[in-house]
């Protein structure tokens, strides 16, 4: 679950569109008094996006020898 800040709401804190992340969670966590916060920035810094839990990262989409050798689709055998 994640909570969505606007950017321009938190200007009253010091934060603008060009600070670091690092300076948003620890306003944030003062403010909402949770630790630990992951945060990140949304839409061209327009929003602040603030995660309770730790995100998961990216899965990759690993490529088998049969994949590399068809040019990416894999084809279903009949």
């Amino acid at each position: 679950m994640a909570l969505y800040i606007k950017t321009d709401d938190y200007r009253k804190y010091g934060i603008s569109k060009s600070s670091t992340p690092e300076q948003v969670r620890a306003v944030v966590q003062r403010e909402l008094n949770i630790h630990p916060l992951f945060v990140r920035f949304v839409n061209r810094h327009e929003f602040i996006r603030v995660d309770f839990l730790k995100p998961r990262g990216r899965r990759s989409r690993g490529r088998g020898k049969e994949a590399s050798k068809q040019g990416g689709r894999r084809q279903r055998f009949k």
